[in-house]
Order: C-alpha cells, then sequence, then structure tokens
C-alpha cells in the first residue's frame, strides 16, 4: 500500500475532486461520506480474467488526459521498479479506452463496491432493479465482432 498516493487522493477527495476507481482488490482508501461527500467511489470488477486495465482518465476544467500503464499506484510499483506511464495520444486510442472504462463502470454483476466500513458490496445487490450487465461478456462480444470484420487473407 502507498500511503502517500492514498494521502494524495483522499486529500483531492477531499477538496472537491470527485475520483473514480477501479481497483484489482485490496485498497487502503477508505471512501467517508462526509469527509469526500460522495465524491471517491472505488470498486473492483472481478471476474473471468486475472489482468486489469490500468488506466488513468484526469479531466481538469473540461480538458480530458488519458495515459496508460503497466503498474498499480502500489508502493512496490512506484518506488521499487521500473515501471512505464505514458499518454495516450491517437483518438483512437482515447476513444477505446474510453469504451473499456465505460464498460467496466457500467458492470453490475462482477462490480463490487467498497463501503465506508470497509466492506464490499456487489453493486448488483445494491442496485436489484437495474439491468444486469458484465463486462467480461461485453469484451468478448466486441473482440468476437472486430474478428469478423478482419480480412481473413493478409495483405501485401
Amino acid at each position: 500500500v502507498d500511503t502517500e498516493m492514498i494521502g494524495l487522493l483522499d486529500h483531492a477527495a477531499a477538496r472537491g475532486v470527485t475520483i473514480d476507481l477501479i481497483v484489482r482488490g485490496m485498497c487502503g482508501l477508505i471512501p467517508d461520506p462526509v469527509r469526500h461527500e460522495g465524491r471517491l467511489h472505488i470498486r473492483s470488477v472481478i471476474g473471468e480474467f486475472l489482468e486489469h486495465s490500468r488506466l488513468y482518465h484526469f479531466n481538469i476544467a473540461g480538458r480530458a488526459e488519458w495515459f496508460a500503464g503497466s503498474a498499480d499506484l502500489m508502493d512496490r510499483n512506484l518506488d521499487r521498479r521500473v515501471e512505464v506511464l505514458f499518454p495516450l495520444l491517437d483518438p483512437t486510442s482515447i476513444s477505446r479506452c474510453e469504451e473499456v472504462l465505460r464498460v467496466l463502470l457500467a458492470d453490475r454483476r462482477n462490480s463490487w463496491i467498497l463501503q465506508p466500513d470497509g466492506a464490499w458490496l456487489r453493486k448488483e445487490d445494491l442496485e436489484p432493479d437495474g439491468a444486469t450487465s458484465s463486462s467480461f461478456a461485453e469484451f468478448k462480444r466486441l473482440a468476437i465482432q472486430a474478428a469478423e470484420t478482419l480480412s481473413p487473407e493478409p495483405t501485401l
């Protein structure tokens, strides 16, 4: 756990920044409804695939910035390893990352929401009347759809 990063995220949420985190599992930052006034949302999307996206989206005064990286925001990755974080500048890449983030945030079947008491509750149980969606099923569908549009013959 990177206490410095946790402190920075906590401070930002307490000062008015809306933060949506999608974490793999363990998270040292706990949402506090009074301190963060509903601006800090932490979820974990656990399903078929072990690996997960390492996307970072910032919106500063209406200006969107996107980054992708090789590491989670963990002490061992930030301070003791060589990792890569790079800006996404290509509109097609940004569009794809927006789609990935949209699908992950819409997942209700595999999404767990971190509560102020530290408990993880399934989003599907918190919102039982909503449509059930699975990011993993959607990613598979999108991959099959993309594969079907590929040319079967190599082009030279």
